[in-house]
């Protein structure tokens, strides 16, 4: 009988190595939202038996994930050894195309997004308040029923479960926008680096003044970010907005690195991680939003059907 995986990573471990500290250790140092504070990292953004659901009693989703990390891991150690988008050739590329939709899929923070969306309509019935027709349409659009509300309950963590891996549906959908997206490279010559995070792909919209709202990825002035090291950043992007970019592209303001780091301390549900122990700008970042260090923060806001 073939052991079980029980720890089961949510971000790659080759992957988290590209970050690793500069003494050549293979962990990046940690900075924990929640506590604000750092620490040498070591089993990161991953949890015990994370994707397993009754009945995948094969642990075809873990085992499946850890198949396609072997596919992703040349093309993303070709790109990072090369510093080059150019030397990727189709094939790669879309394999990195995969690694970032997939990536974007399949982290706890997406698993807690949905969490808090079934709590905040939960909650949204709870009040009473609703038009009459109102709460029917909800409870009917979420297959909720009173007994549902009465308790508080919604989902099981198994259902949640359930629900989370199955949005992995649209990672050929996201493929496919990112193959009609530009693509560039973002070459950090600072030394300031780039960080990553328990969910590394972040999105914004400079566009809008609040640009963490529009995120869609068929939205103008959409960026879609993925740290590859700390020297290295992918950039997907509105291809008409940004088609004057080249490629490669070297950094020249420092004020880029922070912005882009400013994402990950966003966007992650509670770990930053970096090669370097100086985590002071997240620090900061938390200071003045302290809404950001609690991985139970809101992250949608229900609206009353009206």
């Amino acid at each position: 009988m073939t052991q079980k995986i029980k720890l089961q990573h949510y971000v790659p471990r080759f992957y988290l190595q590209s970050f690793r500290t500069q003494g050549g250790d293979t962990n990046p140092y940690c900075f924990d939202k929640s506590e604000c504070k750092s620490f040498k990292g070591k089993n990161i953004a991953c949890e015990s038996y994370f994707y397993d659901i009754s009945e995948d009693g094969n642990q075809a989703v873990e085992t499946g994930f850890s198949y396609l990390e072997s596919l992703f891991k040349y093309s993303y150690d070709k790109l990072v050894s090369t510093q080059d988008l150019c030397r990727l050739n189709s094939e790669e590329k879309k394999v990195m195309a995969y690694f970032v939709a997939t990536q974007l899929v399949r982290t706890k923070e997406n698993r807690e997004a949905y969490r808090d969306f079934y709590r905040q309509v939960i909650e949204t019935l709870s009040k009473g308040n609703l038009p009459k027709e109102s709460r029917e349409q909800l409870k009917l659009q979420f297959a909720i029923t009173e007994e549902e509300v009465a308790l508080q309950s919604f989902v099981t963590e198994e259902e949640l479960k359930i629900v989370h891996i199955g949005m992995l549906q649209y990672v050929p959908y996201c493929v496919d926008k990112f193959s009609r997206m530009k693509w560039v490279l973002n070459i950090n010559s600072f030394t300031m680096p780039y960080w990553s995070s328990d969910n590394p792909v972040t999105r914004s919209n400079p566009i809008d003044h609040w640009p963490y709202n529009s995120v869609s990825l068929s939205l103008k002035g959409i960026q879609v970010h993925l740290p590859l090291s700390p020297v290295l950043s992918l950039c997907i992007c509105d291809p008409v907005m940004y088609n004057y970019l080249p490629s490669n592209f070297e950094i020249t303001d420092v004020q880029s690195i922070k912005a882009a780091d400013y994402l990950q301390v966003y966007w992650s549900t509670r770990y930053v991680f970096s090669n370097k122990n100086d985590f002071s700008f997240a620090e900061a970042i938390i200071q003045k939003n302290p809404t950001l260090a609690d991985p139970k923060r809101d992250r949608f806001r229900v609206l009353p059907l009206s």
